[in-house]
């Protein structure tokens, strides 16, 4: 895995551990498996899921910052927040601000298809949903026809192909009923198998 390779060579160079740079401060990364569930996205799930109990979601007695894993401060968030912590530092609020729609500020991180010409991708909020599908997705493959793009997940709804020139952003999703999630999408095709998935997914509604 690259980021244990990339955590040793850190605690290697002395950015990870004890008395970091000659000074008093100690600070570490461990990387914890779980059962990849989808629930453990969940903050008292993820809590549970790294105490080695099943992932579970369950009440919150408090705030994760105040009481959280082992009843200690903990901050949980996801790889992207954090991944954008030290931009915000170097360019300031308002930089990261000027990004983006305007109630959905700031860009999102995301990984295409391997077959796509680019794999991973930084873009703002804002963005057509025909440039992510058409242009960093690749469009299409095989000649078949787009007909549908599922957003936000398990969670989210399905936008047909009249809707590829909106923008993508949390309130212009919210307008059509729709919700960004983690930002994930699905693009169906005219295949077959697609087809009855959206036949079964419709009746099943």
């Amino acid at each position: 895995m690259r980021l244990t390779v990339a955590l040793r060579e850190a605690r290697r160079r002395g950015l990870l551990g004890h008395n970091i740079g000659n000074t008093p401060f100690n600070f570490d990364v461990e990387i914890r498996l779980g059962a990849g569930a989808f629930v453990c996205g969940e903050e008292t799930a993820l809590l549970a899921s790294n105490r080695g109990q099943a992932g579970y979601a369950q009440a919150a007695p408090a705030l994760s910052a105040v009481s959280g894993l082992w009843a200690g401060p903990t901050l949980i968030n996801n790889v992207e927040t954090f991944a954008n912590i030290a931009p915000i530092i170097r360019k300031g609020g308002r930089w990261f601000a000027s990004m983006g729609s305007e109630r959905s500020k700031a860009p999102r991180s995301s990984r295409s298809p391997a077959r796509s010409p680019t794999p991973a991708w930084w873009k703002c909020h804002g963005i057509k949903l025909r440039q992510i599908i058409e242009g960093i997705g690749g469009g299409v493959p095989d000649g078949h026809t787009f007909k549908a793009v599922q957003t936000g997940g398990p969670s989210g709804g399905c936008l047909p192909a009249e809707m590829l020139d909106i923008g993508v952003s949390y309130d212009a999703l919210v307008k059509w009923a729709r919700i960004m999630g983690s930002g994930g999408m699905v693009v169906m095709d005219d295949t077959p198998a697609w087809s009855t998935w959206r036949a079964s997914s419709s009746n099943s509604a």
